[in-house]
């Protein structure tokens, strides 16, 4: 199946041959062989080069799916510098996701494998106590901080505080208090509203 992947990006025997440090001949056996175990034409030879028939792009399809994941497995075992891993476990909040995102791009991440999970609170605190994540982001209020701060405790984990967030009103650009610097609970009072906890 490598023997074919190969012709298929080189475009010719010769090429793939000379990638993969072996003669032509053996190289062409090779793909007759695996022709005929599979009973299908794979290449349609020329003197140009070659090419996949229809029923080659469709194995090669399905060979990929084969090959990718163990070049990896060989990449991770053999002499590859294995990537470090830096994973981040969040409630839902786009500043999360974009400072995740600033700091791939600021930071050399090359020699990681950098992962961000969007969870629920509970499963923040399980990803970060069964060292999944490095770091969890948590939105803690005077409505959930005790019961937050006994199960941070218990897990010996440490709340370090980010920043302090005033709430926030947010309105169309036509509301009627799109105005004030200011509201007030009275003020609205009379307009539907969503709350995000």
């Amino acid at each position: 199946m490598q023997y074919l992947l190969k012709v298929a990006e080189a475009g010719s025997f010769t090429q793939a041959a000379r990638e993969l440090f072996m003669t032509q001949p053996s190289l062409s056996k090779a793909i007759k062989e695996l022709e005929k175990e599979l009973n299908l034409s794979l290449l349609i030879r020329k003197k140009t080069g070659a090419i996949l028939t229809v029923e080659g792009e469709e194995f090669l399809s399905y060979a990929r799916q084969v090959i990718e994941p163990f070049e990896l497995l060989k990449g991770r075992y053999q002499g590859e510098a294995p990537k470090r891993i830096f994973s981040v476990a969040s409630q839902h909040y786009a500043f999360a996701v974009d400072a995740f995102v600033r700091l791939l791009k600021q930071e050399n991440f090359d020699h990681y494998q950098a992962t961000f999970k969007e969870l629920r609170t509970f499963e923040v605190i399980e990803e970060v106590e069964n060292l999944k994540c490095e770091v969890g982001v948590l939105y803690r209020s005077k409505y959930n901080g005790q019961v937050l701060n006994a199960q941070l405790k218990e897990r010996q984990l440490t709340f370090v505080p980010l920043r302090v967030a005033k709430p926030h009103v947010f309105v169309f650009r036509n509301h009627p208090l799109v105005n004030q610097d200011q509201v007030t609970f009275e003020d609205l009072a009379p307009f539907p509203r969503l709350s995000y906890e």
